[in-house]
């Protein structure tokens, strides 16, 4: 579509007219709403919806006359006076003025000229667009519209033209973002991978050991081993957390828990490193908490061991208390108060905000004496503000900090909960006598720590090396299930079992594939499941969730996750 406006008509009308100069309205005249015609279905194009007029120069050169309008309203003023020198260019080539200021704001405007059939410019199809709409509309991206709009409307590039180098480097910048979050996605799983890796053999061969009867002088030495793969793991868990939660890539689950259970749980874990500084561990609950409340128990019991544990590692004398109080209640919720209060050495008060922030602590000695990653006050101060709640802090430098939030949280009619929800330690390890199953692993210090537990419970297991050579043992071997690897030469675990799931017959339908990857990161799982798996642990495993995971499928319950 082109913008077909006769000059010499224009100047007709414009002749004709009492005025001499700007043209009024007048829906009785062809020639006025031929013109009006063309403007208005032009400027229906426009994604920014300003309106597109005439505008002709006066005789004297000092002034600008308004014409013909797309809008169906008045024109807001018959002349234009305070205008930038360089519109007496575009009038008579058109093109596009730089942002330029008048009474009415700050504009950037494009002009096509209008001429007779002697080749006089009679007139410029003006169209004026609020620069920083023009801004925001190009930074969310509609440029493309925008551009189309002014190509059908000009003829030309138009006030794209100018602006395009402007919109290019929005892009480019817009573009440098989503790479560099690429490649930070990338970064995070490759590392989570990588040291996860090793990490499944130290703690796999850890519990291999302290179960097969140690001596008394080897204990000692396999539980300071265990405790610090343990801390590490958790230091590349908050990692992950804390990308997740800048991706906004958490999820909450809304299940039946008890919260005093919850509480007592966490004390005997940490209780264990609040012993060995010789401080007191106390819980106090009021005896209004509900029994059974509704929630997410493994977010709330991530804040709380992140809170206590911080309590215990500052403080070297006195104790760390947990206080729950409900400050509201009705038959639906509770608002309960949770306050961490340590006898530690404090935070200084121009303190209380920086501690809040992604890898920060109070002071930078603290990282180098007590350790940590700095992301843990930010990852607790993020998850409680995505379940409604606030933390807060109050300290005394020298004599002790309590960190405290007020969390809503729904009562459960429900008296009992499922034992899935609680810890596994209560759990049976069972045998699988005879089972086959295979093994896919390139690693060979993961293939000997898997193969360990495995036999252990009894389970015959073949190893392949890589996703082909464990695709053609599936042909020959009638396997159980798979435990699959998902970063692999040759063919990896995704590849695998979509050529697994493609064989003829049934079997290899339903055959139990399980992901058995060092990759954390959420994308993983989703991506294992939708090619046909049926399951997803990450390394280092626990042996009693593996263990877990073999009994669901080795017991012909198949459930698909």
């Amino acid at each position: 579509m082109s913008l077909q406006i006769d000059g010499d008509t224009y100047q007709e009308l414009l002749e004709n007219n009492p005025k001499k100069t700007s043209i009024t309205a007048n829906t009785q005249n062809t020639k006025y709403l031929q013109i009006h015609y063309q403007l208005k279905r032009a400027a229906k194009k426009n994604q920014l919806n300003s309106p597109i007029y005439l505008l002709t120069k006066s005789a004297n050169k000092k002034e600008f006359f308004f014409g013909v309008s797309s809008d169906d309203k008045p024109i807001f003023r018959n002349s234009y006076k305070r205008f930038p020198k360089k519109l007496y260019e575009a009038y008579e080539s058109g093109g596009v003025l730089p942002p330029y200021d008048d009474e009415h704001g700050t504009w950037l405007s494009a002009f096509s000229p209008i001429k007779n059939n002697k080749g006089q410019v009679v007139a410029v199809v003006q169209v004026d667009n609020v620069y920083t709409d023009f801004c925001t509309t190009a930074k969310e991206g509609l440029f493309r519209n925008i551009l189309l709009s002014a190509f059908i409307v000009f003829l030309i590039a138009g006030i794209l033209k100018f602006y395009l180098k402007k919109v290019m480097e929005l892009m480019r910048d817009k573009e440098k973002a989503e790479h560099q979050a690429v490649i930070k996605a990338k970064f995070l799983s490759t590392m989570s991978h990588e040291i996860r890796t090793p990490m499944n053999a130290v703690i796999g061969l850890t519990n291999i050991l302290l179960r097969d009867e140690p001596r008394e002088d080897q204990i000692e030495n396999l539980n300071t081993l265990k405790f610090s793969a343990d801390v590490l793991l958790a230091l590349i868990n908050d990692i992950l957390d804390y990308s997740k939660l800048e991706a906004g890539a958490i999820g909450f689950e809304n299940i039946p828990f008890k919260l005093r259970d919850l509480i007592h749980n966490i004390k005997k874990t940490l209780g264990v490193k609040s012993k060995e500084k010789n401080i007191d561990l106390k819980v106090i609950i009021d005896e209004n908490v509900p029994e059974t409340v509704l929630g997410d128990p493994v977010r709330i019991s991530q804040i709380l061991t992140n809170l206590i544990g911080n309590a215990i590692k500052f403080t070297h004398e006195g104790y760390v208390a947990i206080k729950l109080k409900v400050l509201e209640t009705d038959e639906e919720h509770a608002l309960i108060h949770f306050a961490i209060k340590d006898t530690g050495i404090g935070i200084p008060k121009e303190k209380f905000d920086s501690i809040f922030k992604s890898f920060s602590q109070a002071d930078t000695n603290t990282t180098r004496k007590y350790g940590g990653t700095g992301l843990g006050l930010s990852i607790t101060k993020r998850l409680l503000e995505l379940m409604g709640s606030k933390i807060q802090v109050s300290s005394i430098e020298g004599k002790g900090t309590t960190f405290f939030f007020d969390l809503k949280i729904p009562i459960s009619q429900e008296k009992t909960v499922q034992k899935e929800s609680l810890s596994y330690s209560n759990q049976e390890i069972r045998q699988f006598p005879g089972v086959k199953i295979l093994l896919v692993e390139d690693n060979k210090i993961n293939v000997m720590v898997a193969k360990k537990f495995l036999q252990k419970w009894g389970l015959l297991v073949d190893v392949a090396e890589n996703g082909q050579i464990a695709v053609d043992k599936i042909q020959q071997t009638d396997y159980k299930l798979v435990l699959m690897d998902l970063n692999m030469p040759v063919l990896d675990g995704y590849g695998a079992t979509k050529a697994i799931r493609k064989l003829k017959g049934s079997k290899y339908q339903s055959l139990p594939i399980i992901a058995l990857s060092a990759s954390a990161i959420a994308n993983y799982k989703n991506a294992a499941i939708e090619v046909g798996m049926n399951g997803f642990i990450t390394k280092p495993f626990k042996p009693l969730e593996l263990n877990q995971h073999l009994s669901r499928f080795l017991t012909k319950e198949l459930d698909v996750v």
